[in-house]
């Protein structure tokens, strides 16, 4: 999947694989990509467990980003994932929210991001949405960033060097990444974020 933003600055253009576990029809990762106003918003969810319940909380997940409206940014968009979410299973789940006065991100549980620049101090939450969440940390690089992100879950392997791929269009990225380092045994999603 390909998506490319409409605002001026900065511009977004996003690519996606995610795939279920090797003998599963469904998949319990989910990728929301949307504008709201004048900042995009890339949440990457990755239901505990994987199959059918899991694909549920998936797409619970999903609806909630669909419909949410952006009001402080990635905190209370995670309070309010971690409310909806209460009485499941629960996942983990990356948000990024890029917009004119900068890029911000949070993850609870091991959806994980790499800033190809190195300029997003990125810092995992531990805890389970929906059943347990700590004060989330939230990592902001202010101001205008030009930046290669690249969000997975745990279903793909983070022993990629970003560096050497530089050259790669996002789908052809995220394409390299998904075939070179999934593991078939879980869900997998690799999601790549080009800011300009």
């Amino acid at each position: 999947m390909v998506w490319a933003s409409e605002i001026e600055a900065p511009r977004v253009s996003v690519a996606w694989l995610s795939r279920p576990r090797v003998g599963e029809i469904v998949s319990g990762d989910a990728v929301v990509v949307r504008q709201i106003g004048d900042a995009v918003l890339v949440a990457v969810i990755d239901a505990l467990g994987h199959g059918p319940k899991a694909a549920e909380v998936a797409d619970r997940s999903s609806e909630f980003f669909e419909s949410v409206e952006l009001t402080d940014g990635a905190p209370s968009l995670v309070r309010g994932l971690h409310e909806r979410l209460q009485g499941s299973r629960g996942a983990a789940a990356l948000i990024v929210v890029v917009s004119r006065t900068g890029v911000e991100a949070c993850s609870v549980g091991n959806v994980e991001l790499r800033s190809a620049s190195g300029t997003l101090p990125f810092v995992l939450t531990p805890g389970v949405l929906g059943l347990r969440l700590r004060h989330p940390k939230i990592c902001s690089s202010p101001g205008y960033l030009a930046d290669r992100l690249v969000l997975y879950s745990d279903g793909i392997s983070g022993r990629f060097d970003l560096k050497t791929l530089r050259a790669h269009a996002p789908p052809e990225l995220a394409s390299h990444i998904f075939a070179s380092h999934r593991h078939e045994h879980d869900d997998a999603t690799v999601v790549v974020v080009d800011v300009a």
